[in-house]
Parts: C-alpha cells; structure tokens; sequence
C-alpha cells in the first residue's frame, strides 16, 4: 500500500511525502451494486476494479490524503470507497480501481522502470 500526503507547501504548490506498507488482505471480484457505485463515483467510468478485505484502515482521499493506492499482482489500483466495519468485525471493505501496470509509464511517462527497460513512446 501506499500512503501519500501533502506535508507542506512550496512556493504555493504542495509537498508530498509517500509512505508504502505491506497488507493483508482478501481480494474479490465486484459485486453488481459495487459496479454502480463505482461508476457514480467515476461520472460513469468503471474500468476495472476489485474489492478489497483489510484489517487496515485505507483512505480514498481525504483532508491532506490522496486516495491510498494498492498493488496487486504488478498492478496498481486505488481506493475509491472505504466502508469501515472495525465494529462490527474488525475490518474494511475498499472497492478499488485499476489505474495502471506497475511498469507502464503514468500520463505519457517515458522514465524507466527499476531494472527494466525503457517503455516504448507512443505517438
């Protein structure tokens, strides 16, 4: 997992500080009602996405938090809704959307990944 925050501002843009974290957890499949809820929270986008079982407590953004991102299998999803059950059993329930392959570049990126080689650039 990975936790990224703003920690200050500079210049009147913010700072960001990355935490990453080891989770446990249970991953399935979305449900028909989890699909909905994912494309009310995208203006009706979906792609794909999964649910997610943790002891943890995750975020999908709040205050000076963006939405924590999650790893799974070299694929990089993030939070989009947290339902918190720690009450009721000890748990959360996240649905989460994939937004990339951990080795792909992110918005026309071109640098390269760790012990790889360089992404082919397209035009």
């Amino acid at each position: 997992m990975r936790r990224t925050r703003i920690v200050g501002r500079e210049h009147g843009r913010p700072v960001y500080q990355t935490s990453r974290a080891v989770i446990l957890g249970v991953i399935q499949p979305l449900e028909a009602q989890d699909i909905e809820a994912l494309a009310a929270s995208a203006n009706g986008y979906t792609g794909e996405g999964l649910v997610l079982f943790t002891k943890n407590t995750l975020t999908a953004g709040e205050d000076d938090y963006r939405a924590d991102r999650i790893v799974f299998e070299g694929v990089a999803y993030d939070v989009m809704q947290v339902e918190d059950w720690k009450p009721n059993g000890n748990y959360c329930r996240s649905i989460i959307r994939r937004t990339h392959d951990v080795n792909d570049p992110i918005s026309g990126s071109c640098a390269m990944p760790e012990g790889g080689t360089p992404p082919r650039q397209l035009f």
